[in-house]
């Protein structure tokens, strides 16, 4: 979440949160729900909700990383500032990876990128994405970066 405040009002510029569950069906291979809302004033959205579910494929699991790839679809039901609410069916596919080490240096490193093609509206492309790293420099401190891109062909 990202909240601005000046002496008159509090902006809520950028929120997200998404639970997703996944269920093993192999060593492999795994079926996944998720659920979720975002807003986004750059992008001129006041608030999406999307639920939807699919099918994945773990490509790294060891003792320092983890990676998978994931593809299924999402509905989604929109509102814009302007007022303009829409219902939309997408194909999503995601690709995660995270890197992590409980050693010294105490270091994690995580990536999540995800593509959504609409199916009811011709054209329309979105792109979420992330990148986070976080470094224990001492016990109970941390330095943290995170780092975000939205992206929208019809906002």
């Amino acid at each position: 979440m990202i909240v601005t405040k000046d002496s008159t009002k509090t902006y809520r510029e950028r929120e997200n949160f998404d639970i997703s569950c996944n269920f093993l069906l192999d060593n492999s291979w795994f079926a996944s729900t998720v659920a979720g809302y975002q807003r986004n004033i750059e992008l001129g959205l006041l608030r999406r909700f999307r639920e939807g579910g699919g099918v994945g494929y773990r490509l790294i699991q060891n003792h320092k990383n983890a990676a998978n790839i994931s593809t299924g679809f999402v509905v989604n039901q929109e509102k814009s500032f302007s007022g303009v609410s829409t219902n939309n069916i997408e194909w999503l596919i995601t690709g995660n990876y995270h890197f992590f080490s409980f050693n010294k240096p105490e270091i994690s490193f995580s990536t999540s990128q995800s593509m959504f093609t609409s199916l009811t509206q011709k054209g329309r492309i979105r792109f979420d994405g992330e990148l986070n790293v976080t470094w224990v420099i001492i016990t109970d401190f941390s330095f943290n970066l995170n780092f975000y891109h939205n992206y929208d062909s019809k906002s």
